[in-house]
């Protein structure tokens, strides 16, 4: 198994190289290069499913292309279910002003309007600096980048609730701590 993942992600490495469209736009040969090097060595230890996808989405954030990321919506069931339906959700909507979180929806006696400092111990603007790396954008975007980690309720996965989910876990106990 571990020879065939090596192979998908040479192969995902080959095509990126002869086909993406935008692949030096906003980066160097030499920085694809350096980039694919280390997604290859990164990609090929990797203990688990969650940090491959970890490891492979933030190479595809790192192209700075908008369009190029491993979309939620296009992996197997089995893999949307061991990586993204998880009890790591937020229950409430929140949008990111600057580095700070604030709630868009009236949730858990969570007043609209209220800014969260921390989620469970972790800084909001510690846990930004952490998810936007695996955030897609064009170029040095990120406003979009936190635009895209803004939870609206609306599609049935979000960055913020997949990303979050694969680099904090599940809370525990299944309850999330807000310090507000």
């Amino acid at each position: 198994a571990t020879a065939e993942l090596g192979a998908d992600i040479d192969l995902a490495a080959e095509i990126l190289g002869t086909l993406h469209p935008g692949l030096l736009r906003y980066n160097s040969p030499l920085q694809i290069d350096a980039g694919m090097t280390s997604l290859k060595r990164a990609f090929a230890t990797a203990p688990d499913l969650a940090q491959r996808y970890r490891v492979l989405s933030r190479f595809l954030a790192s192209l700075k292309c908008g369009h190029s990321y491993a979309n939620f919506f296009n992996q197997k069931r089995e893999v949307q279910q061991a990586l993204f339906d998880k009890k790591s959700r937020l229950p409430l909507a929140m949008r990111w002003v600057g580095e700070g979180m604030f709630v868009t929806s009236v949730q858990e006696n969570v007043p609209h309007g209220t800014q969260i400092g921390a989620i469970n111990g972790v800084p909001v603007r510690t846990m930004l600096a952490a998810l936007l790396p695996y955030t897609r954008a064009d170029g040095n975007n990120d406003a979009k980048r936190r635009n895209l980690l803004n939870l609206r309720g609306l599609s049935k996965y979000e960055f913020f609730d997949v990303f979050h989910g694969l680099v904090y876990g599940e809370p525990p106990g299944g309850v999330f701590r807000l310090d507000v």
